[in-house]
């Protein structure tokens, strides 16, 4: 490695949240209480006894990885906790090799697994011992956690994670991962990977996802509570999912206006904080909010710079508290909550508190839309006097209630939208939407529907989305927003069976005759079902974790470099070059289909597209051609190739939206620079006067990202400079004197 790739690796690990963040995460990890049977508790007992026992003979032979002052996570969460101060012992085993099938055979039958791994952001690759797994659970060890502020400059530790034995055929199913010192050849592989992991996932974001199906309630990817997303959603928006973590943890204040209790006020005095700057709170939700945003900034880093954590906050105390009819109503804001957050006497005259009351209640009406419990927000309605469901009269909230009120809903917003607002006009009241016998629906249903429908389902929210927020003479935009069909669907199948007969068009006409609006109601049930997880599980080929990614790259090149695994070379010419990467590139856009597209659609032979189909298994899941091993492959071939990339290549990943992630990872790879800043091909005089001028007047003198690339020739790795000019000059008067 060269001075500039080791200087970039040393820098890497100076960002506390790559260092800090997995262990944190872990840390605050909590089991789930649940009342336990009398006999699960004598097991329990006994299972405590049996590894103290372990524990007293490990302390009397003074084992030297002893990890005095850890915390133990235990991840089945039926089991108590073990206190004791003392590491787990591994052993080594090993297992016959895998045998590897095509997509198409066992794509089906595709279990519910997911390969995770304890591969330090830090950049340390595993250095794992490996033991049986108890059927009694899983024991963890992780740094300890004191408090969210605390991020010490070297935190060390160990790891354990589980990883399906299936997948990885070493005949064990716990890895235990510690920080140990490791040779150059593995900290490049670790850190390029890492690198690499960040383009990959970028790629699959683009992807058209495909749901899997998973509980709602109290699942865990990765180690982390997911509140009711699934599992696409988890991989995508894998960072939302951790600061609903950092919240969940009973460490972590999320007391904004300090009254000793998180509520929404909490939740509306740390919005008005982020998104209304003009208008300052009172002292104790200033206090508070600039407490919450320290604490969150020192164990967790947002995607963006500024973003508005308040959303992340809003969505856990709606995914963690039942919901009521009075939240999603801005009265109840300006006359009951805006008084705890503002000295609403002393607001300046040129300024407004009251559009924040209804910015704030339609963005929680959407976090409510697609939250697991929404069915409380129902819940709470159902309690009006004047608001009744049951619109069959059967006596229980079904899906046939549901499908009539859609009949309805579909009418009134067909009226509201194509035609009240196409002629320029306004709903004002119940008047304007009157009863149509030809829906199928008795007036009586009508009236039942049309009363929830003003009172609660249509809501509007008028308020300045744009930098003058608050001002009394800013613009104003209305804008509507609805309790979705997810909503009502939850109040009705939220714990029962899902029957199939509910998307099948012919089972609504015994509901109301012709089944009007069948179609559409069913899309809304297939959505529903997408987002909740609900119904038979199904392989997504699109899916991507980089906890997955790392422990899959990992495994593949051990199996290379050990001659278990053939390299990724696609037309088997013995030579890793652009073929095979532009062969998996074209590869990409077939994921989802098992049989050869035809050479018009892709540079592929038949017999390169079997290969990849047939025998590149990457992670040993199965399937030969997902998402997993088209990621490997190419984060392999660009380790392993020639590290000369063309113009074409670098404006493919420096061009796009991102530069940031991409740029490093072609940092990394320690390729020439040519100088070529104006990107016409050729390096000359005319590239280094462009450098001087940008370095003047950057906004007159703009350079793309790829010419920024291409310029930084000096001194690799500090930015353009006069010296990359300079030393342009140099170059071109070398070539006119040869």
């Amino acid at each position: 490695m060269n001075r500039n790739f080791r200087k970039s690796i040393a820098e890497s690990f100076k960002e506390p949240k790559a260092k800090r963040k997995e262990e944190f995460f872990n840390s605050i990890e909590e089991p789930r209480i649940r009342v336990v049977p009398f006999y699960g508790k004598v097991i329990a007992a006994a299972a405590c006894c049996v590894f103290a026992v372990g524990i007293g003979y490990n302390i009397s032979n003074g084992l030297k990885n002893d990890m005095i002052g850890e915390n133990y996570t235990v991840t089945d969460t039926t089991l108590p906790v073990p206190t004791s101060d003392d590491s787990i012992s591994a052993s080594t085993g090993t297992a016959p090799a895998a045998t590897t099938a095509s997509r198409t055979e066992k794509s089906k039958d595709l279990k519910d697994e997911s390969i995770t791994t304890a591969v330090s952001s830090a950049g340390s690759v595993k250095q794992a011992e490996k033991t049986t797994a108890s059927n009694a659970g899983t024991v963890s060890a992780q740094s300890g956690y004191d408090s969210p502020a605390d991020t010490p400059e070297n935190a060390k530790g160990s790891a354990v994670t589980q990883i399906p034995s299936e997948n990885y055929p070493n005949g064990t199913d716990i890895v235990t991962t510690t920080a140990v010192p490791l040779s150059p050849e593995e900290y490049e592989r670790s850190f390029i990977m890492k690198k690499v992991t960040a383009f990959l996932a970028a790629i699959s974001i683009g992807a058209a996802p495909v749901s899997d199906a998973h509980a709602v309630n109290e699942e865990y990817f990765h180690g982390m509570k997911t509140f009711g997303y699934n599992e696409d959603y988890y991989n995508t928006y894998e960072y939302h999912i951790e600061a609903l973590n950092v919240f969940d943890s009973p460490s972590f204040d999320k007391d904004i206006n300090e009254d000793g209790v998180f509520d929404i006020v909490d939740c509306y005095a740390l919005f008005a904080y982020y998104n209304y700057r003009d208008i300052n709170p009172n002292s104790q939700c200033q206090s508070g909010a600039a407490k919450f945003q320290r604490d969150l900034l020192a164990v967790y880093t947002p995607p963006v710079e500024r973003y508005d954590v308040s959303d992340l906050l809003m969505d856990y105390f709606v995914r963690t508290n039942d919901m009521k009819k009075e939240y999603i109503d801005p009265s109840y804001y300006i006359d009951n909550i805006a008084p705890q957050v503002f000295d609403v006497d002393n607001i300046p005259k040129h300024l407004t508190i009251d559009p924040i009351a209804s910015h704030f209640a339609d963005y929680l009406l959407t976090k409510i839309n697609y939250a697991p419990n929404s069915d409380s927000l129902l819940e709470d309605i159902e309690t009006d006097e004047n608001i009744d469901l049951d619109l069959d009269g059967d006596g229980v909230f079904t899906i046939a209630d549901v499908y009539i009120y859609h009949i309805f809903e579909r009418y009134a917003k067909n009226l509201k939208f194509y035609y009240f607002e196409f002629n320029g006009l306004k709903i004002t009241g119940r008047e304007d939407i009157p009863f149509d016998e030809e829906l199928g629906l008795t007036e009586e249903q009508f009236n039942m529907c049309r009363e929830f429908f003003f009172r609660y389902a249509w809501k509007e929210y008028a308020y300045c989305p744009f930098g003058d927020k608050g001002h009394k003479n800013s613009q104003t935009v209305t804008t509507s927003n609805f309790i979705s069909m997810k909503v009502l669907l939850n109040g009705c199948l939220r714990g029962k069976e899902f029957l199939p007969e509910y998307l099948d068009a012919s089972y609504y006409d015994g509901i109301i005759s012709g089944a009007p609006y069948s179609e559409e109601f069913i899309e809304e049930l297939k959505e529903y079902c997408e987002w909740f997880s609900v119904g038979e599980k199904k392989h997504n080929p699109w899916i991507f974790n980089s906890k997955d990614f790392a422990a899959a790259f990992d495994y593949y090149c051990d199996a290379v470099e050990n001659g278990n695994a053939p390299e990724p070379d696609i037309n088997g010419d013995g030579i890793l070059n652009d073929y095979d990467y532009d062969g998996y590139n074209s590869f990409y856009s077939f994921l989802e289909q098992t049989e050869y597209p035809g050479s018009d659609n892709t540079q592929l032979t038949i017999d390169e597209w079997d290969r990849i189909t047939t025998e590149f298994d990457m992670n040993n899941n199965g399937i030969c051609g997902d998402m997993y091993d088209y990621s490997v492959a190419i984060a392999y071939i660009m380790l392993n190739r020639d590290k000369v990339v063309d113009n074409h290549t670098i404006e493919k990943l420096l061009e796009g939206e991102n530069y940031e992630q991409n740029a490093t990872i072609l940092a990394s790879m320690d390729i020439e620079r040519s100088g070529d800043s104006n990107c016409d091909g050729e390096t000359s005089l005319a590239d280094s006067l462009l450098i001087l001028q940008n370095n003047v007047n950057a906004d007159k003198y703009q350079i793309s990202n790829t010419g920024l690339f291409n310029a930084d020739i000096y001194n690799t790795g500090d930015g353009v400079t006069p010296m990359d000019a300079m030393e342009i000059q140099r170059i071109d008067t070398s070539k006119s004197i040869n």
